[in-house]
């Protein structure tokens, strides 16, 4: 008997998705029947047609033919509907569900959509499991990574959403390939709803390719690209959730790739009309994405995150005009944007900024910090870079410098409770004093890799500026540790993973200093050290440096003896995640031993 409701959930959960996956298989073999079935028919017509066509050019030249050249009448072919398909087999598991009165309330439909796109299991199929008289969603995530156009009209049931996040982060970006091809064809399945016609002409290149019927690869289809399905996404949004919608987030979507050469084009570009375009943009530029606009719809969003996507200045200029209401925004790595006056705009209401990764040198009077110094409302800002990583030159802390000036100027953002420097080499002490003297509620400072020296603040107790409820992110600031300085550092460098797990160029440095107090000393917090290491390399699959960084941790933590105390369960995980790494470096030496 199961006394943990939360793992009796995740049990519940996982055998439903197996029930579905069963489903599946069923339907999409049938599915490939009917569409190999129209293949087939349809290229035997053509060869008649063709050969008809010829027999008629010969007569009109004069030309003899046997009598086995008679004209014949062409076979007329009747192809199934989905509907007749599902009468013609036994029911599915899915068929009872979607007509049951089973309702799922929010929270287990939110759950049942995160474990479907933990396990890559979210696709047309089982999106249709989401209409509104058995599911609740106020918050939506959606992996776009196997979904089609098709199946995107089911958003329009949920009037209650104020919450949506697409994922375009883990998409196949090419499907020309052989393997991503056959990767791709492996998770992507048509939903019962679908008509016919539709799946033929969406799907039918993937399976009849992979039935060896043609030897040329199926193109990406445009029902896949991405401009095209957030397009649909949004035109399928109900007026009133475009109303409500409160959260959007759309981080590493591509407003302008491939913008010249694709069909994908036409849904990702539209002219500008002569007035924005005279007033907002340079004469080389006369297109904006055509989401962009379809973005100017959300006049109530207080939360917007563009992380990681190719936004330019120009259209974030016309998006701030239009969200006047945001008060959360993520620009971080969107490193297009060379200017940031944009950001006064929103100067009353602004109180969550991430500008990680952000290029600042090109915004000049006002620079970037006189503009933040006029966000008085800010509670949460982030200005770490992890890409002055990449410059090794020594670096000279100028205490006149722009970002030391900051912080000591005179209220300077009041009511500020997150602050992190993390990669601001040139930060002073002086400075760094100055600011915590007059912000005494800040609860976390990010100084990992900031050659920052000025430790009483976070070790004395008795020093002005100490605080027992901030948090700090930390790195090691010598070579030759003793226990007491494993001790110090331990939690900062855990902290450092929490936050920073999905930052390649910081999870390297936090995995070399991990590495180097795990070959000494043993952690007080093993278990956790061990879960952060694991979700670093689940995340960072492909990332060759970051994956032989974390295998050669995991060495050090689990040497004997100290793997005799180590769970099983955290054992267990270990083998998966190494076997993994193997499978995906297999020359790796370093990984085998």
């Amino acid at each position: 008997m199961v006394d943990n409701p939360d793992k009796l959930r995740q049990i519940c959960l996982s055998k439903f998705v197996s029930l579905l996956k069963s489903d599946e298989k069923l339907w999409k073999k049938q599915i490939e029947e009917r569409i190999i079935q129209r293949y087939l028919d349809e290229t035997n017509s053509q060869i008649t047609t063709n050969s008809l066509e010829q027999q008629k050019r010969k007569q009109h030249r004069g030309e003899s033919f046997g009598h086995e050249d008679e004209t014949r009448t062409l076979p007329v072919n009747s192809y199934s509907t989905t509907d007749q398909i599902l009468s013609s087999h036994s029911k599915l598991f899915i068929e009872y569900f979607l007509h049951s009165d089973c309702y799922l309330n929010s929270n287990l439909s939110e759950d049942l959509v995160k474990y479907l796109i933990k396990h890559d299991q979210l696709n047309d199929f089982t999106l249709s499991l989401f209409t509104s008289n058995l599911t609740c969603l106020k918050r939506f995530i959606i992996n776009i990574k196997y979904l089609s156009r098709l199946q995107c009209q089911i958003l329009n049931q949920h009037q209650n959403l104020v919450d949506l996040e697409i994922i375009f982060k883990d998409s196949l970006s090419n499907r020309s390939l052989p393997v991503a091809n056959n990767d791709f064809y492996q998770h992507i399945c048509p939903s019962l709803n679908s008509n016919f016609e539709d799946i033929y002409s969406i799907y039918a290149p993937f399976i009849i390719h992979r039935q060896t019927l043609t030897t040329n690869l199926p193109n990406q289809s445009d029902e896949f690209s991405h401009q095209k399905l957030l397009n649909s996404i949004f035109n399928s949004l109900h007026p009133i959730t475009i109303e409500r919608l409160k959260c959007l987030n759309l981080s590493y979507y591509k407003f302008f790739t491939n913008a010249q050469t694709t069909p994908a084009r036409h849904y990702s570009l539209v002219d500008m009309s002569p007035a924005i375009r005279s007033a907002t943009f340079t004469p080389s530029i006369n297109f904006i994405p055509a989401n962009i606009r379809s973005l100017m719809k959300f006049t109530n969003l207080t939360s917007l995150n563009l992380s990681s996507t190719d936004i330019k200045n120009p259209c974030l200029d016309i998006l701030t005009d239009s969200l006047r209401n945001l008060d959360q925004l993520d620009l971080s790595s969107c490193r297009s944007i060379k200017l940031f006056h944009c950001l006064l705009k929103l100067s009353s209401k602004l109180k969550w900024l991430n500008l990680y990764n952000c290029i600042f040198h090109m915004q000049q009077s006002p620079s970037i910090f006189q503009i933040l110094y006029q966000l008085k409302h800010l509670e949460y800002l982030d200005l770490s870079n992890d890409q002055t990583l990449q410059d090794h030159s020594p670096t000279t802390i100028d205490h006149d410098s722009e970002i030391n000036r900051f912080l000591r100027q005179t209220n300077c953002l009041p009511r500020l409770k997150h602050f992190d420097l993390s990669g601001q080499k040139t930060i002073s002490s002086n400075s760094l004093q100055t600011f915590l003297h007059a912000h005494p509620n800040l609860k976390f400072l990010g100084l990992f890799l900031t050659r920052e020296t000025y430790l009483s603040c976070i070790m004395n107790s008795k020093d002005s500026c100490y605080s027992k409820y901030r948090h700090y992110t930390y790195d090691l600031q010598q070579n030759q540790l003793t226990e007491e300085d494993f001790l110090f550092y331990e939690p900062y460098l855990l902290e450092s993973f929490k936050r920073y797990h999905d930052r390649a160029n910081f999870v390297q440095k936090i995995l070399y200093y991990s590495f180097l107090l795990t070959r000494t000393f043993r952690w007080k917090q093993q278990d956790l050290l061990i879960e952060y290491i694991l979700h670093v390399i689940s995340i960072h699959s492909t990332n060759q440096s970051v994956q032989l960084a974390s295998t050669a941790c995991i060495y050090n933590l689990t040497r004997a003896p100290i793997t005799e105390q180590i769970h099983i369960k955290y054992l267990a995980k270990i083998v998966r995640a190494i076997m993994r790494v193997m499978a995906s470096f297999p020359d790796q030496q370093q990984v085998e031993s």
